[in-house]
């Protein structure tokens, strides 16, 4: 086997490992520890094979306790020298996970997997057909080296290749863009974890200018902060940078609950959203439970009002006489006087009306017909940006939009159509919807374990992971993952994830911002990276028509005082 091939990245030597565990590197006395990070991307040359992983731990060693007693002057290049891999050693953990022939051949001719001559676009795809999981071990003093581009380019795709998006740079690499795949990505669940402060927003806008621009999905956004529609507050200095409907402009549709507040942060609302009495069901008032203190006889009053009244329980129950409709149901008069105080708010809230006004059209079915015409939605809370608000509306809104979705796909498959367009739901606060406790009850939790079949997934962006029902954890496909403080929420990440305990291990190195650790469906592999940032450049390079400038301070001004 040619040094030369891995001098320039040659780091160490393979001395020990198994497939059921991880590869033991001896490093190079010449390679200086400290550069050697967890987390970081390496290929090891085998005979017949190269071998793709990442580092997962770095320790010392020595051959006794006498030389570490004996404390030697390592100041001194010659004692160094002489110490350094016999009576010192630094050992890399390397867990093996893909594995390609060093050689394959395309149209007769010979193309090495280590190399970038012949590396056609065909030439990548047969060469990408060829890389699975390892399923043998290079032999004893195997070279190992850091990646590089080709290595990079050969595992996760390169820009510009179809539905591939660089949504990053590996760990230590920063001149290197990070690809994944859009369609894997869009067709099963996605998460975005990290505790506050992780850059879990910016990352989830990153990643939707991905799907918008590549037409690989659309989108719909639960926006119950403001965060992603007009304008987005910058990742890295004071103002503002222009959201998704000004980077995409009439590609993105705006729905608010809030169109006067929307206008007044200087956005534009294309749809007012109203929701009639009659699309409440109970289960959306249940979800309220905890946030409301709904007493225990809560779920049998309300089930008695819906028995008795159909879908206009709601608007009975917000009626002025209690002692009537204990009468007409029933319910214990007592149970419905508490009941009504403690939803009592909804009548005050602008979204929700008695009846459905005439000459507007059902929110839910404008919503899907601008989504099949490959819009996405960012539907703006505003000023009931509270959590009431947020968890009733966009429980109401996905159910429905549910079973538009459910019987559409059923008439494409009855009538050989095609079916509807590929849709990604994104949740922030998602443990509030898909707690054990509620994740069965909630239209959330079945989006997240059926709805792959109805073209719908979920992107969850979320600060607690170890409150998401394990169940819905497991189907998540492509998991973002970045720092977190608490072990729970470290082995929650991981759950049907293979290599669990080594990805925690990685995961515990994790910087405090814009680093993650991405695996799952839409990657070959688990790789840390650090993620782009949405500013001014990438919105020019990647928005729609062109992309909109930046928000002048005039523009900032109006919008925020």
């Amino acid at each position: 086997m040619e040094r030369a091939d891995t001098e320039i990245n040659f780091f160490g030597n393979v001395v020990g490992g198994s497939l059921s565990g991880d590869l033991d590197i001896r490093l190079d006395p010449d390679v200086p520890q400290e550069t050697i990070k967890v987390g970081r991307l390496v290929v090891v040359e085998g005979e017949w094979y190269l071998y793709f992983g990442i580092v997962s731990d770095v320790a010392l060693g020595a051959t006794g306790p006498e030389v570490l007693s004996a404390k030697p002057d390592l100041s001194r290049d010659l004692i160094r020298r002489s110490l350094l891999g016999t009576n010192l050693t630094a050992d890399a953990t390397v867990r093996p996970m893909l594995a390609i022939p060093k050689e394959i051949e395309v149209d007769g001719k010979p193309v090495p997997a280590d190399r970038t001559a012949h590396r056609t676009p065909d030439a990548l795809v047969a060469l990408r057909a060829e890389l699975g999981p390892a399923r043998s071990l290079p032999p004893h003093f195997a070279p190992a080296r850091l990646a590089d581009l080709p290595d990079v380019e050969l595992v996760f795709g390169a820009e510009g290749e179809d539905r591939m998006f660089s949504v990053g740079t590996p760990m230590e690499m920063d001149e290197l863009p990070l690809c994944i795949d859009l369609a894997r990505l869009a067709e099963r669940s996605t998460a975005v974890f990290g505790k506050t402060g992780t850059g879990k927003t910016y990352l989830a806008l990153v990643i939707l200018t991905g799907l918008i621009r590549s037409g690989a999905a659309s989108a719909l956004v639960f926006d119950m902060h403001n965060d992603y529609g007009w304008t987005v507050k910058s990742e890295s200095a004071a103002g503002h940078l222009p959201g998704l409907r000004q980077a995409f402009g009439n590609e993105i549709a705006v729905y608010s609950l809030d169109p006067e507040g929307t206008k007044t942060r200087g956005g534009k609302c294309d749809v007012a959203v109203e929701i009639p009495y009659e699309n409440v069901q109970v289960g959306d008032v249940l979800l309220l439970s905890d946030i409301l203190n709904l007493p225990p006889t809560a779920p049998d009053t309300l089930y008695l009002l819906y028995k008795t009244f159909g879908d206009g329980w709601l608007g009975a129950l917000l009626g002025p006489d209690r002692a009537e409709l204990a009468v007409a149901t029933g319910a214990n008069e007592l149970s419905l006087e508490a009941l009504w105080r403690r939803l009592a708010f909804l009548e005050r809230v602008d979204y929700l009306r008695p009846q459905p006004t005439p000459s507007v059209e059902p929110a839910d079915k404008r919503l899907f017909d601008d989504l099949q015409a490959g819009k996405s939605v960012v539907v703006e809370f505003g000023r009931w940006g509270d959590l009431k608000s947020y968890l009733l509306v966009a429980n109401i809104i996905a159910r429905r939009l549910h079973d538009l979705y459910v019987t559409a796909t059923e008439e494409a498959v009855a009538g050989g159509t095609e079916p509807p367009r590929q849709l990604v739901m994104v949740l922030e606060e998602a443990h509030r919807f898909l707690a054990p406790a509620v994740a069965d009850n909630t239209v959330f939790g079945t989006i997240a374990r059926e709805m792959r079949k109805f073209h719908v997934t979920l992107m969850v962006v979320d600060q607690r992971p170890s409150a998401i029902d394990d169940e819905v954890l497991s189907q998540i496909g492509t998991r973002f993952v970045g720092q977190l403080s608490d072990d729970r929420d470290l082995g929650a990440v991981t759950v049907g994830a293979a290599g669990g305990a080594g990805l925690r291990a990685v995961l515990a190195t994790l910087e405090s911002n814009r680093q993650v650790l991405v695996f799952g469906h839409a990657v070959p592999m688990p790789v840390v990276m650090n993620t782009r940032t949405y500013d001014e450049e990438f919105i020019k390079a990647h928005g729609g028509r062109g992309a909109r400038k930046k928000a002048t301070d005039e523009d900032v001004n109006r919008t925020f005082g």
